[in-house]
């Protein structure tokens, strides 16, 4: 595809609206949250916790699918593009990341609610 020396600078614009567009929305997401969670309308805890939990499940479906990826790369090449990864891999990685989400959910906000709302040793106790 040619591209006219004339749509080059909006291109250009236009990606850097949506950057600037971005960190705005970042910004205002942080601001809120956190006057929120200043204000007592939403329990810090609590926001941890969801946050961590839903950090932790994505990161989780990322590193089966990459292992999966890779197991279905290997016997051939090593991957360097997303294009050599073979199109049942996709396939195989979903089955397996629906099948082990709720085991893997449940240990996850088990763990996490734990973490954050378990019994807490009291520092000057210690000393």
């Amino acid at each position: 595809m040619l591209w006219h020396k004339a749509q080059k600078p909006v291109l250009q614009y236009t990606e850097a609206a949506l950057q600037i567009a971005g960190l705005f929305c970042i910004k205002l997401f942080a601001i809120v949250t956190t006057s929120l969670v200043m204000c007592r309308l939403i329990d810090g805890n609590l926001w941890l916790h969801w946050l961590l939990y839903w950090l932790l499940l994505i990161w989780y479906s990322c590193i089966v699918y990459a292992l999966i990826a890779l197991l279905a790369a290997w016997p051939s090449r090593p991957i360097t593009s997303i294009d050599q990864i073979p199109g049942w891999a996709s396939g195989v990685a979903l089955v397996v990341i629906v099948a082990t989400c709720v085991p893997v959910s449940h240990y996850l906000s088990r763990s996490l609610h734990h973490l954050v709302y378990g019994q807490h040793d009291d520092a000057y106790a210690i000393v």
